[in-house]
């Protein structure tokens, strides 16, 4: 996946950067372009997938059913996987309920499989004993859960990828629809 390969090399310019060694085109060049090689070998067979394209303002707005502004966003890249983060808040309170909206968007992709489904499963088995409702034919798996006033949350992997959506602070325009929409559209991306 271009993405966390894209992380993997920021990471190591940053560690060759830091111990002094900054001529990428003389003695250091090939140690570094191998390591560069070597530790995203992985990534090869990975689709290429821009996480901030998924989800992006024009969805926020959907959702929130008001114009949102990105309020943060960052990326990272840690041992066996690469995530990206964003927030959107609604650009005024809601009227009707005095609530300001938020949204906020978190994609992660793993090395493995496995990792994939132990980040799942760990998120999954903390909101069991809450109520959430298992979703069919999203991704490998997915499922949903909101306490109906002011929460909404999905959680979907597919693949090496997971990711989840969650609106907290629901508002008189809030749209669950396009959640849902939105939701299905990004599971059909990765």
């Amino acid at each position: 996946m271009l993405f966390i390969k894209m992380l993997a090399v920021i990471e190591l310019a940053v560690t060759v950067w830091s111990t002094g060694k900054q001529d990428l085109y003389g003695e250091h060049a090939s140690p570094i372009a191998e390591r560069v090689t070597r530790e995203t070998k992985f990534l090869d067979d990975q689709p290429i997938i821009n996480p901030s394209k998924l989800f992006t303002k024009t969805e926020a707005d959907k959702i929130m059913g008001q114009s949102t502004h990105l309020a943060d966003s960052s990326s990272k890249f840690k041992g066996l996987s690469a995530s990206y983060l964003c927030a959107y808040l609604t650009d005024d309170k809601d009227a009707p309920t005095g609530k300001t909206g938020a949204i906020y968007f978190l994609f992660e992709q793993y090395r493995q499989i496995s990792d994939a489904k132990k980040k799942y499963a760990d998120i999954m088995l903390a909101n069991k004993p809450h109520g959430i409702e298992n979703i069919n034919n999203l991704g490998d798996e997915a499922y949903f859960h909101t306490d109906k006033v002011h929460f909404y949350f999905i959680m979907v992997r597919k693949g090496k990828n997971v990711f989840n959506i969650k609106v907290n602070k629901i508002t008189s325009s809030t749209s669950l629809k396009e959640f849902n929409k939105i939701a299905n559209r990004i599971t059909a991306l990765i």
